[in-house]
């Protein structure tokens, strides 16, 4: 009896790693579905007029249905990425409504609002080099709205719009954000380069 006692926990802990790897699995599979119903949810939320806004909504929706499809096919290595990228792409959104809204009025002062417009500058000059990590010719188009935005924000810093001038700034710094997790996609997941 004591045998097969003994032998019983043995399967049981050599069997352990192969059910809590598929736990693990499903925990960051749902976990990347949280991650794309918030995008989804933001990205639907949002009536923007600008072209550039209307291009970042669009972007983002292409890379939450990329997310979705890798999802789908059990491909958590490149929809995790893509999922926070999609959410990075909400977030820039939300960042340009936010611009807008003129109840918002705390904002930083205009020598950290300097400070931080440096340190963009210098994120949105990787643009580039991160979307030709990742190959994504998709990309392409974050890295000029990357650029755009941020020309608003240094122009908004220049006419003392505080408010422009952050949320343009962050903007900016979520699209790179962005292609810095789908150069990480596309990079190290072991997946082919989709574009």
């Amino acid at each position: 009896m004591r045998i097969s006692i003994a032998f019983a926990c043995v399967v049981v802990f050599a069997a352990f790693p192969l059910f809590s790897g598929r736990g693990a699995e499903s925990s960051e599979e749902r976990r990347i579905e949280d991650r794309l119903a918030r995008a989804r949810h933001k990205v639907d939320d949002m009536m923007l007029t600008s072209d550039d806004a209307k291009e970042l909504v669009k972007k983002s929706r292409a890379y939450i249905a990329r997310a979705e499809t890798a999802l789908a096919n059990h491909h958590t290595a490149f929809a995790g990425p893509l999922s926070e990228a999609a959410e990075a792409l909400s977030l820039a959104i939300d960042h340009v409504v936010r611009s807008r809204d003129v109840t918002l009025t705390d904002y930083p002062s205009r020598q950290r609002l300097s400070y931080r417009l440096d340190a963009v500058g210098m994120r949105v000059k990787q643009a580039d080099y991160f979307q030709k990590l990742g190959g994504d010719s998709t990309a392409r188009g974050l890295v000029g709205l990357a650029r755009r935005y941020n020309d608003r924000a240094r122009e908004a810093y220049h006419q003392g719009k505080r408010r422009e001038t952050d949320e343009y700034a962050t903007t900016a710094d979520e699209i790179v954000r962005a292609l810095e997790y789908i150069a990480q996609a596309h990079k190290f997941s072991g997946n082919g380069r989709p574009g």
